[in-house]
């Protein structure tokens, strides 16, 4: 996993194509985040093929103040969320988004939150889960 370059986003969104209808909306979210200035995007690429097969934010206050969602998504200042991580549909049931995850937990450890929020997305059902971070 690491940090989208400007070359990352653009294949990223190069893809759109190939994904589902629901698949294209979720990246179209990722496209709105790119240009509000997000800059906190994470690719994970296939080993066998090197393409893009995992993408997702991790969000801090400063992100969420700076569109003025303080009171839709409170975080504190030790907490970041994982956010609009998606699997491109080719990649799925393999284990991608589970090592990413994990990838990004130690992440968020290693800048100094003690604890993140996993923003859900299933068929569009969306929910806050806080986690500590224990280890």
């Amino acid at each position: 996993m690491s940090l989208a370059s400007p070359e990352n986003v653009e294949e990223l969104f190069s893809k759109l194509c190939y994904e589902s209808p629901q698949g294209r909306y979720l990246l179209l979210g990722h496209k709105w985040y790119h240009e509000r200035g997000f800059g906190d995007c994470y690719v994970t690429r296939a080993t066998d093929s090197n393409e893009i097969c995992f993408v997702q934010w991790l969000v801090t206050q400063e992100h969420i103040k700076k569109l003025g969602w303080e009171n839709r998504f409170p975080l504190d200042e030790d907490e970041m969320i994982i956010e609009n991580a998606y699997t491109f549909e080719r990649y799925r049931k393999e284990g991608v988004a589970t090592v990413s995850d994990n990838l990004a937990i130690d992440l968020i450890r290693q800048r100094g939150y003690k604890r993140y929020k996993y923003y859900l997305c299933c068929e569009f059902y969306y929910k806050f889960v806080k986690n500590p971070i224990t280890h």
